[in-house]
């Protein structure tokens, strides 16, 4: 208590000062050992194989530690060997054997061979007693100067160790993966982070844009263009997609060494942090001695326990527990931003159809729709990487605590019901808002309601399923490979089916088309299937093959649309047009229609009031009368001001009075001509006929009295579509659906 004292008193060091002296202290106290390195012992293989061997007793390789340094000349490899020996004889002769050592570091370039300075030799007794007896052992250091690898460099790593006969005594293969750099690991980091928020703020930007519009000089272009949320579901691809690039990397398969380390950067998108908010010490580093320090190269470890080693995580239970606790975090934050996005204009078609929920009186149907908005946002984006680190828990149950396998049980119940009880609230097709994208046109009679709510269904199984596999079959890799294939051909038949031929040329058949490409390669990563540098080929593919993706489909769509988007708003702010903003009406809301000011406009007809009103009295059976209609005052807005919104049915023609005039009285007048003609001379009629009446004057002319004002009030829910947008949408007329659906119906 007294050194506590000392230590944490007033008048002693801070907190702070006397961590960096331990750490410090830790720093120099910490033995000069290098990174350990999974192994295997070649020299059966090598005896088997006919060739040469010595006579003298061989090493038996137990361990193997590396350490990597860079220098001006090249690279320094220290290679620590421990070998075990049954008798103490064996030791002493191999202390006394002229051993030397070759290393053969094997890449994707091609194989060098590095002859290596035995530093030292000693032997010890080992503290780990062998069926019950304490065994010596023999330590070899052994120093190599190699060639200073390239970025991404991975080696399979082969070491001959040799009497005075130039024989092999004993020999050790092993996977060394240097250190890829900070350089490369934030850009690994940065790159997909900044894509992904550059497509979050262009969906932002471009929901203000189209809820402050008010006035378009292109009506049906910006209707057709209001009518998609492709900048919604884009948010949705290239998640799932920066997703996949993580888990692309973690099934288990024998991937080159760095693969794994470029694709780690990406875990934020699946919930994993290298430190969470509840655990954040882990026993794995990382990086140690200029290389990745995993275990599991040859002895079929799961490839999430492989990343989360890479990555330097806490181990499984811990890295779980971050993983339900940011989840968690994450549902508490969408329930405080859609309680905002509730509130204001621009952000309320991302929770579409909440505010009928919100209408309610009770407090109770409010927080139904809070929740349905929160679950709805939150499985769009993460069910998958949520299933796929619970799942995981339940695989290792042999070697978990039981209660741990409970609640990982409870959580994807959980997840099951949120999913079934949002459908069955507001049906899949409001589900899938997020993520399915609907066609420009509209959609009436293509797709019934029951072929989208299937399409929608069929959605989320698959992303359960997905899942579920990459996390439930990493203990069969193959399968676990087959089953994501399945997923990825069913998403696109669904595709096919739903959003008819048209579909497939869509944003998100693309993703689904580049993950199938990636899962295919990854087949020639199966253990056995192809050799270390046709591997490597495949991994060095499928990286770029990522980068291409990232930038084809997200990057440049995104940017080009920002760009888009800043110069309207820049012409926006350069052109002003006082003159029709003064004659244009103000536009009120519901709320202030009590205010609203009536506009009497004069659409008497002036030739009217020059007849006599006694003789239009007594002829009111031959002339007609004429009543003045109320029309409103509002001015030629779009008919669509909400984003996202159609109208209750089509507004009127846009056909002037005159014509409307002539039209319902052109029957009457030639009526009366022919009457006339029968029973009196042609002279009355002329002057009946010759009486023109003249075209009404309004008194705004910039008013379009085809607009009717209940069109801004009377709306009509917006209709899913599930083709995509453009002009390629008429190819796919209804009766080519419905054969597909009939022919389907008979297979």
């Amino acid at each position: 208590m007294a050194i506590l004292s000392f230590l944490f008193g007033r008048n002693s060091f801070s907190f702070s000062s006397c961590l960096l002296i331990l750490s410090l202290i830790l720093s120099l106290a910490r033995p000069n050992l290098a990174a350990y390195v999974q192994q295997q012992d070649c020299f059966p293989l090598l005896a088997a194989s006919g060739h040469d061997v010595s006579s003298h007793h061989r090493l038996t390789p137990e361990s193997l530690s590396a350490f990597l340094q860079n220098d001006n000349d090249g690279s320094r490899l220290e290679l620590r060997i421990i070998n075990g020996f049954p008798a103490s004889s064996s030791c002493e002769q191999i202390l006394r054997q002229n051993v030397t050592a070759g290393v053969t570091l094997l890449e994707l370039g091609g194989s060098h061979h590095y002859t290596g300075d035995i530093l030292n030799t000693s032997c010890y007794l080992s503290p780990w007693p062998k069926n019950g007896k304490k065994e010596l052992g023999s330590e070899l250091k052994i120093l190599f100067h190699v060639d200073r690898p390239h970025p991404l460099a991975a080696y399979k790593l082969n070491v001959d160790l040799l009497d005075a006969d130039d024989l092999p005594v004993g020999c050790v293969d092993a996977f060394l993966t240097p250190d890829i750099g900070a350089v490369a690991y934030d850009a690994c980091l940065l790159g997909p982070l900044a894509i992904f928020i550059l497509v979050v703020l262009a969906a932002g930007w471009r929901e203000m844009l189209n809820a402050g519009r008010v006035g378009d000089e292109d009506e049906d272009d910006g209707n057709s263009r209001l009518s998609s949320r492709l900048h919604l579901t884009r948010i949705a691809d290239c998640l799932s997609y920066i997703q996949f690039i993580f888990f692309s990397g973690a099934l288990s398969l024998r991937y080159p060494g760095f693969v794994q380390p470029v694709v780690s950067p990406s875990s934020w998108s699946t919930l994993m942090l290298p430190r969470g908010l509840v655990v954040q010490h882990s026993v794995y580093s990382g990086t140690h001695d200029g290389i990745y320090e995993i275990n599991g190269t040859f002895g079929g470890t799961p490839g999430l326990e492989l990343m989360t080693q890479v990555t330097g995580a806490p181990v499984t239970m811990g890295t779980w527990t971050n993983i339900i606790s940011l989840a968690f975090a994450i549902l508490l934050f969408l329930f405080c931003i859609i309680q905002i996005g509730l509130r204001l204009r621009w952000t309320r078609d991302w929770f579409r159809d909440a505010s009928s929920w919100n209408l309610q009186r009770t407090s109770a149907d409010r927080h139904k729709a809070n929740a349905w908005i929160v679950l709805r946002v939150f499985l769009s984006y993460l069910l998958m990487p949520l299933v796929a680190w619970t799942t995981y828990q339940i695989e290792l149950a042999r070697i978990l605590p039981g209660y741990y396998t409970l609640v990982s049980a409870v959580v994807i119940s959980l997840v099951l019901v949120a999913c079934w009880w949002g459908m069955s609230q507001r049906g899949p097709q409001n589900m899938g808002y997020l993520i399915i994208d609907s066609s420009q046109e509209e959609q009436t009679g293509d797709l019934t309601s029951r072929t989208q709510d299937l399409y929608t269904l069929a959605t989320f199984v698959l992303l359960f399923v997905r899942g579920a596999a990459i996390g439930g079959l990493q203990d069969l890799g193959i399968v676990q490979l087959l089953v994501l294939l399945v997923c990825e051909v069913s998403q696109l038949v669904l595709m096919g089916w739903a959003g008819s031929v048209t579909g497939l040329s869509s944003r998100a058949s693309m993703v689904s088309c580049a993950k199938l490409c990636v899962l295919l390669a990854c087949v020639g990563l199966v253990p056995g299937v192809a050799g270390y540098k046709a591997s490597s080929a495949i991994g060095y593919g499928i990286l770029v093959f990522h980068v291409l993706i990232l930038v084809v489909l997200f990057f440049v769509p995104t940017v080009y649309e920002i760009c888009g988007l800043a110069v309207a708003a820049f012409q926006n702010t350069m052109v002003t047009e006082p003159d029709q903003e003064e004659e244009r009406p103000q536009i009120y809301g519901l709320r202030q229609l009590h205010r609203r000011p009536n506009t009497q406009n004069n659409l008497s007809i002036q030739g009217l009031n020059i007849v006599d009103r006694s003789s239009s009295a007594s002829a009111d059976s031959d002339t007609p009368s004429f009543r003045s209609p109320r029309v409103s005052s509002l001015a030629s807005v779009p008919s669509s001001p909400q984003p996202l919104r159609t109208h209750f049915r089509s507004p009127r023609s846009q056909s002037s009075f005159a014509n409307l005039l002539e039209k319902n009285h052109q029957p009457r007048i030639s009526g009366v001509s022919s009457s006339d003609e029968s029973q009196s001379s042609g002279q009355s009629i002329t002057e009946e006929v010759s009486l023109e009446l003249p075209i009404p004057r309004t008194s705004t002319p910039g008013v379009d009295y085809s607009f009717r004002e209940a069109d801004l009030y009377y709306i009509r829910p917006r209709q899913l579509s599930f083709r995509q947008n453009g002009p390629s949408s008429d190819a796919a007329p209804a009766g080519f659906i419905r054969k597909l659906k009939s022919w389907a119906r008979r297979a």
